[in-house]
């Protein structure tokens, strides 16, 4: 079964927010775990 995950940042402003999908994506990738980040650009 297909399993979706959102998360909320606690910290302001979009360099915490990029800092926060490269260390999940980092970590997803890690484990071998397919991933789809859905970007304005």
């Amino acid at each position: 079964m297909t399993k979706v995950d959102f998360y909320l940042v606690d910290e302001p402003g979009e360099p915490a927010l990029l800092r926060f999908v490269c260390r999940l994506t980092q970590k997803i990738f890690a484990l071998g775990h397919q991933i789809h980040i859905h970007a304005e650009s």
